[in-house]
């Protein structure tokens, strides 16, 4: 798999064998942090960012959005466990 960079503020991305990207969920939360950061917005840990959007899975269209991610949805998420336990977001783009 290959890794890439996608959005704005960037988010590591890797391409699937079967053309589906992946990104960890918590990458997601990073640029979804810097991109409330350089638009002013007011981040709350518990919530998200007011005004913008939670936190929370069901809100992963939205950021993959606001982030200028490339998507279609459905969109999964899958547990992973690489040194520590983390969830993956799976989506495709066609």
């Amino acid at each position: 798999m290959s890794v890439i960079k996608l959005g704005s503020p960037a988010v590591p991305v890797k391409i699937t064998e079967y053309g589906t990207y992946l990104a960890k969920l918590e990458h997601i939360w990073q640029a979804a942090r810097r991109y409330a950061k350089r638009h002013g917005y007011n981040v709350i840990e518990t919530y998200g960012v007011v005004g913008v959007a939670p936190f929370q899975k069901f809100a992963i269209p939205a950021w993959l959005g606001y982030l200028k991610v490339p998507h279609k949805e459905p969109i999964h998420f899958h547990e992973i466990f690489d040194n520590k336990f983390s969830w993956v977001v799976e989506w495709g783009i066609s």
